[in-house]
């Protein structure tokens, strides 16, 4: 993408300069990565690494999701081993009642 793309589409954001500026502070927290050509007034957007980090994020949350599922599921199976016990014991308080009638 030219420098020109660029500038026109940011317009709003002011001059080339601080569009510049913006990219590399875009560049230097890692939102976007961008390969500079000043020569041929050039900007591509790395798409390899952004890609692969994109894949890493994924991976990340879809970690947390996983364990978040199985805390859960850990709960329910806690709740479900609690519940069956509170049944056996009115369980059992119905049998001797209706033994002793």
């Amino acid at each position: 993408m030219s420098f020109k793309s660029i500038e026109k589409m940011l317009n709003f954001y002011g001059q080339w300069n601080e569009i510049e500026s913006l990219l590399y502070e875009c560049n230097r927290l890692r939102l976007v990565m961008t390969i500079t050509d000043h020569e041929r007034n050039y900007i591509s957007f790395d798409q390899t690494v952004q890609v692969q980090e994109n894949l890493l994020a994924f991976g990340q949350k879809l970690r947390q999701v996983f364990q978040n599922v199985q805390e859960k599921r850990a709960e329910g199976g806690e709740r479900a081993r609690i519940f069956g016990k509170v049944k056996e014991k009115l369980d059992d308080e119905t049998r001797s009642k209706h033994e002793l009638r």
